[in-house]
């Protein structure tokens, strides 16, 4: 994903092992799921996931500690809505007898502060959202 290293920064604490457990490039081309997780010093800090679902039903699929209800709108090309810790996007995403659009949610542990946390995410999603979408075979 083509992302400026800046805007990860703030996800990750202080630490001297990063390990990456699995990533959206580990998935075949054609895999609409795919999950990325990320631990520095064993504790996870970062946890991705595409899916062709709807973003209430990953939310609910996954256990996400959140509600539409009061999720803050991230304006930009893909409904993209934030809040402390979790961001999730969806675009359309045609891929016959599997799925009319594509959803990405986030995970995060870091930064804790609420307010940076909402606005961390809030500059992430839309790019994460495209280069998610780059990796999947909408249309096709």
């Amino acid at each position: 994903m083509a992302i400026q290293q800046d805007v990860f920064a703030p996800l990750f604490p202080a630490g001297s092992e990063l390990e990456i457990e699995r990533s959206f490039t580990d998935f075949e081309t054609n895999f609409v799921g795919r999950r990325c997780v990320v631990d520095v010093d064993g504790e996870q800090v970062i946890w991705a996931k595409t899916s062709g679902f709807e973003p209430a039903d990953v939310i609910g699929a996954e256990g996400l500690p959140v509600s539409l209800d009061d999720a803050t709108a991230v304006p930009g090309d893909y409904r993209a809505m934030v809040w402390p810790g979790v961001a999730i996007a969806q675009a359309p995403c045609e891929i016959p007898e599997i799925t009319d659009s594509l959803t990405v949610a986030l995970r995060v542990e870091y930064p804790r502060d609420d307010e940076e946390s909402e606005r961390v995410l809030a500059e992430l999603i839309q790019p994460f959202m495209a280069g998610a979408l780059a990796m999947v075979p909408c249309g096709e």
